[in-house]
C-alpha cells in the first residue's frame, strides 16, 4: 500500500512526463544529464578543484570532501535517466530559490542605501513644491521605477521556473499557482516599501534576513518534503532492486549485466559528448584569451607572448598561432584518463564510418564493419595506456599522439584489407560482368598500396630511424604484401573463371602464393616481437607493453605458424593419399560417363576410390584436406591405400594414425 501511495504522489508525474518526451528525447536527455558527472570526476581525479575556495583548508578535510564528491559523481553517473532527471529538477528548484533570495537581497539593500530620487530611474515624474521632499525617493516612486519593474520581471521568471519544475506536466501548470508564487517571491520588497511609511530609517540586519527567508519559506518546506519522500521511496524499493539485480546476475551472468548497463547508460555517446564539449570549451577559452589580450592557456602561454598590443611568437619563431593552437588543443584533448576515453569514443565513431564508407566503395556488405569501431577503440586505448599518454609533457604527448594515430591508421587499413579480400574473392569467382564493381574493388586495392607507401616515404624522410619507425614500416610493408597477394590470387581466379578449360594446377599456384605471403607475414611477426622486446628492456618498459608483446607472440607468431604448419601437413598427407589411389582407365571413364561429383566438370582424367567412385585428383585432394571419407558413400579411403602401399604406410605411420583418430 505504501509503495502505491508513494508512486502516485511522487513517481506518476515523472513517468507520464518521460513517456510524453519520446525515446529519442529521453536518449539525448540521458546523455546530457551524465556529462556534468564526468566533468566533476575528471576535475577531482586531476586535482583541479581548489577546496580552499569553499573554506576547506585542512588536508584531511580536503581529501574527505574530494572522496565524497567523487563517490557522489560516480553514483549519479550510474543512476537511471528518470532518477537523474528528478535530481536535476530538484537542483534547479533549489537554484531558483537561492536566486530569488539573492535578488530580494539586492533590492532590499538598494532601498536602504539609495535614498535619493536621483538614484532611481523613475518612469513617471512626480513634482512637488517641497524641494526637500522631492529629493527623497518615496515608495510610490520606487514602484514606478525601472529597477522595480526589472525586479518584478526577474522574480516572475523565477516563479515560473519553480512552478514549472514542481508541476512538470503542462496540464498541472495553472496561472493561479504562478501568480501566487510571484506574489510570494516579491512579498519581502512589498513589505519593505510598506514599512517606509512608518519608519524611513534602515531596517536591522535581522529584519532583512527574516524578510528574505520568508520569501522562500513555503517553497523550501515543499522541497524538503519532496526530498524526504523520494528518499523514503528509494529506501522502500531497495529490496526490489537488490532482488532484480541478483536475479540478473545469477541467471544472465556478469557480462550480460555489464553489457546491459553499458547500453542503458549510453557510455560511448556520453564519452563522445563529454570530449566534444570539453574541446569546444577549450577552443572558446583560446579565442577569448586571444581576442581580449589575456594570457593564453597551456603550451601557447610558454611559446607566445603579448607585445605591442597583440600576441606574437615567443620562444619558437618558426611556429604561428594556428600551429600553436592545434598543438594546445591536441595535448589538452588527452591530458587525463577520462579525456583519453572520450577521444577513444571519437576514434571509434570515426573508424566505424570510415570502414562503412570503404565497404560501400568496394561494393561489399561485410558484417565486420560493425566490429571495426570496437577494435580500433580498444587498440587506441591500449596504445594510450601503454605509452602513458596522459602523464607525458605536452610536446612529448603531442608526438606520442601522432605516432599512436599512425599505428591506428595502419591497423585500420589492415582491417579494411580483410573486408576487401572477401569482396575480391567473391568477384573473381562469381562471373560478375559489372566493370564498375571490379573497378571499385581495384581502386580500393590501389589506395591500400598507395597510402602505406606514402606514409613510409614521408616518415623515413622526416623522422630519425628508431624502433617505432621500424615497427610502422613493418606494418605498412606487410599490408602492401597482403594486398599484392590478394591481387595476384584475384587475377588467377578471374582467369580461371573466364577460361574454357579446367585449370588443374590452379590450387597449387594459389597455395604457393598464400604460403609465400603467410611466410613473409610470419617473418614480420618475429621482427615485431623482437622490436617490442627491445623497447621493453632498453627504451620504455611496463606491464601493459609486456602483456601486448605476449599477445602478439601468441596470435601473430605461434598461432600463425601453427596454422601454416597444419595446412602444410594436411596438404602433404592429401598428396600421399591421392598418389596411393589408381588412375582411372579410358574404359572406366567411358563406363562412368558422368561429371565429377565435387566440381560438376567433365572427367577427362580421374582417380578411383576404393568404393569405385571417380573424382578429379585436384577435387579429391581438396576434399581430403577436410576428411578421409568418400564424398558420395562416406567410406574410409585410407583402408585401400594401406593395403596397397605398405611402404608409404610405414613412412606416414604417425600421420595416418592421427587421421584414424579423427
Amino acid at each position: 500500500m505504501m509503495h502505491q501511495i508513494f508512486y502516485y504522489l511522487l513517481q506518476y508525474h515523472y513517468d507520464k512526463m518521460m513517456f510524453k518526451l519520446g525515446r529519442k528525447v529521453q536518449a539525448v536527455l540521458g546523455v546530457a544529464l551524465r556529462i556534468p558527472s564526468l566533468f566533476l570526476i575528471d576535475a577531482i581525479l586531476n586535482l583541479r578543484i581548489d577546496t580552499g575556495q569553499f573554506g576547506v583548508d585542512h588536508p584531511v578535510w580536503c581529501a574527505a570532501v574530494l572522496v565524497i564528491s567523487l563517490f557522489v559523481a560516480m553514483v549519479m553517473f550510474c543512476l537511471a535517466t528518470k532518477t537523474l532527471f528528478k535530481i536535476y529538477i530538484l537542483l534547479l528548484c533549489l537554484g531558483t530559490l537561492a536566486s530569488a533570495v539573492w535578488w530580494n537581497h539586492v533590492m532590499l539593500l538598494k532601498v536602504d542605501q539609495d535614498k535619493n530620487l536621483s538614484d532611481w530611474d523613475v518612469l513617471v515624474s512626480m513634482t512637488s513644491q517641497d524641494s526637500s521632499f522631492s529629493s527623497t525617493v518615496t515608495p510610490v516612486q520606487i514602484l514606478l521605477s525601472v529597477e522595480f519593474i526589472l525586479y518584478i520581471m526577474v522574480q516572475m521568471f523565477y516563479a515560473f521556473t519553480y512552478v514549472a519544475c514542481i508541476t512538470l506536466l503542462p496540464e498541472r501548470f495553472t496561472l493561479t499557482i504562478w501568480l501566487a508564487m510571484c506574489t510570494y517571491f516579491i512579498s519581502p520588497m512589498m513589505i519593505r516599501l510598506s514599512l517606509m511609511y512608518y519608519s524611513p530609517d534602515n531596517l536591522p540586519f535581522t529584519t532583512l534576513a527574516t524578510l528574505q527567508a520568508l520569501s522562500v519559506l513555503v517553497p523550501s518546506l515543499e522541497m524538503a518534503a519532496i526530498c524526504v519522500s523520494n528518499i523514503m521511496y528509494g529506501v522502500l524499493h531497495v529490496p526490489l532492486w537488490y532482488t532484480t539485480y541478483r536475479f540478473m546476475l545469477r541467471n544472465l551472468g556478469l557480462n550480460s549485466l555489464l553489457e546491459n548497463a553499458w547500453v542503458e547508460f549510453q557510455v560511448p555517446n556520453v564519452l563522445r559528448s563529454f570530449w566534444l564539449l570539453r574541446f569546444a570549451i577549450h577552443v572558446l577559452q583560446i579565442l577569448f584569451a586571444f581576442v581580449s589580450d589575456m594570457t593564453l592557456p597551456g603550451v601557447m602561454a610558454s611559446n607566445m607572448v603579448f607585445s605591442n598590443g597583440s600576441h606574437v611568437i615567443g620562444m619558437n619563431p618558426d611556429n604561428n598561432f594556428a600551429w600553436m593552437a592545434l598543438l594546445e588543443l591536441a595535448t589538452h584533448g588527452c591530458d587525463s584518463t577520462l579525456a583519453v576515453l572520450g577521444l577513444t569514443a571519437i576514434v571509434s565513431y570515426l573508424s566505424y564510418y570510415l570502414g562503412k564508407w570503404a565497404d560501400r566503395l568496394m561494393g561489399g556488405d561485410s558484417d565486420e564493419v560493425a566490429h571495426i569501431g570496437t577494435v580500433t577503440a580498444i587498440l587506441f586505448f591500449i596504445l594510450s595506456l601503454q605509452t602513458g599518454l596522459p602523464g607525458l609533457e605536452p610536446m612529448k604527448r603531442f608526438v606520442r599522439l601522432f605516432r599512436n594515430f599512425i599505428l591506428l591508421i595502419t591497423a585500420l587499413l589492415h582491417f579494411i584489407h580483410n573486408m576487401l579480400n572477401h569482396v575480391m574473392m567473391a568477384l573473381s569467382t562469381s562471373h560478375n560482368t559489372s566493370v564498375w564493381k571490379h573497378a571499385r574493388a581495384l581502386s580500393m586495392s590501389l589506395l591500400l598500396i598507395l597510402i602505406p607507401a606514402t606514409v613510409i616515404t614521408y616518415l623515413w624522410s622526416s623522422i630519425t630511424m628508431g624502433t617505432w619507425l621500424l615497427a610502422v614500416t613493418a606494418f605498412c610493408l606487410e599490408l602492401i604484401i597482403k594486398v599484392t597477394v590478394t591481387l595476384i590470387i584475384y587475377t588467377l581466379f578471374l582467369i580461371d573463371t573466364y577460361s574454357d578449360k579446367f585449370w588443374e594446377n590452379l590450387d597449387d599456384y594459389v597455395y604457393y602464393i598464400k604460403a609465400t605471403g603467410s611466410t613473409i607475414e610470419f617473418v614480420f611477426g618475429i621482427f615485431l616481437f623482437g622490436n617490442g622486446v627491445w623497447i621493453l628492456f632498453f627504451e620504455s618498459g611496463g606491464i601493459i607493453r609486456a602483456i601486448m608483446i605476449c599477445i602478439h607472440a601468441y596470435f601473430n607468431i605461434f598461432q600463425l605458424g601453427k596454422n601454416g604448419w597444419k595446412k602444410f601437413q594436411n596438404r602433404r598427407m592429401a598428396v600421399h593419399k591421392i598418389n596411393g589411389l589408381p588412375m582411372a582407365t579410358e574404359y572406366q571413364l567411358r563406363q562412368h560417363n558422368d561429371v565429377c561429383a565435387i566440381c560438376y566438370q567433365d572427367l577427362n582424367t580421374a582417380r578411383v576410390t576404393p568404393c569405385q567412385h571417380l573424382f578429379h585428383a585436384l577435387c579429391l585432394r581438396k576434399w581430403l584436406y577436410v576428411q578421409d571419407t568418400c564424398p558420395l558413400c562416406h567410406k574410409e579411403i585410407m583402408q585401400y591405400v594401406n593395403s596397397n602401399s605398405e611402404t608409404e604406410t610405414e613412412e606416414l605411420n604417425g600421420e595416418d594414425g592421427l587421421l584414424h583418430q579423427h
